[in-house]
């Protein structure tokens, strides 16, 4: 069984609620929510750091998905 290829989103290819790029994912935050085509994703579907979103497995995915992340910093 071949596994499959990792898919990073580094944080500057995603914008911010005013529209500007981000720079960086919080450094510290309760959690985060990650929707794929408008799907809320379970907990162990990704993983974050300050720089880049990991999907495995998201290599399949069709490059004009929509990918939102939401994080609740408290």
């Amino acid at each position: 069984m071949q596994e499959s290829s990792l898919y990073n989103v580094s944080s500057g290819a995603l914008t911010i609620d005013p529209g500007a790029a981000a720079t960086a994912f919080p450094a510290s935050f309760s959690y985060y929510n990650l929707y794929i085509n408008a799907m809320i994703q379970t907990a162990d579907t990704s993983t974050v750091s300050t720089t880049t979103l990991t999907i495995p497995g998201g290599d399949v995915l069709d490059p004009a998905t929509p990918i939102i992340v939401e994080f609740v910093v408290t």
